[in-house]
């Protein structure tokens, strides 16, 4: 089976790329009809992992709008 995150991608691409509105109201559709469990948990990529890390040690800094160098 698919790495989830490639599958995701996937899914993602071919979305954005159709114009065809059927599918995507079948789409929504399918979304809808899935009754989300109230104790379901989110699991977070590495790469989201370290940006919400990257998120957090800025706001403890103070800072709101992080500047480039």
């Amino acid at each position: 089976m698919e790495n989830i995150e490639v599958l995701r991608s996937k899914l993602v691409e071919r979305i954005f790329s159709t114009t065809n509105v059927n599918f995507l109201q079948a789409v929504e559709n399918l979304f809808l009809s899935v009754q989300p469990e109230e104790d379901a948990k989110y699991i977070l990529s590495k790469s989201q992992k370290e940006m919400i890390l990257v998120a957090e040690e800025i706001l403890n800094m103070g800072e709101l709008f992080p500047t480039r160098s």
